[in-house]
Order: structure tokens, then sequence, then C-alpha cells
């Protein structure tokens, strides 16, 4: 059950967190710019979340 269930987080992490998801495309200047990390902000692209420290 636990090796299913860690199975299971493996694939799921690697589906999302995939070179694909985290590409020089989403991370670039117009998305994860100098603004939004001087504002301690991490702003997903196309995504609705927004994760911030301030």
């Amino acid at each position: 059950m636990i090796a299913l269930d860690s199975s299971v987080r493996a694939s799921f992490s690697a589906a999302n967190f995939s070179a694909a998801n985290f590409s020089a495309a989403n991370f670039s200047a117009a998305n994860f710019s100098a603004v939004a990390i001087s504002d301690s902000r991490i702003l997903l692209p196309n995504s609705p979340f927004l994760f911030s420290h301030a």
C-alpha cells in the first residue's frame, strides 16, 4: 500500500513538475520578471493562483 502510494505520488510529481511545465517559455522574462521577484511573489503563468510572501 505504501509502495503504491509512493508510486502514485512519483507519477503525479513527474507529470506536474516536468520540463514541459517548467520550461523556458513559462519562466521567461515576461512571466517571471524582476518586478515579481522584488515583490516577493511567484506568478504561475496561465494559473489563477498567486503565491505571495508579502
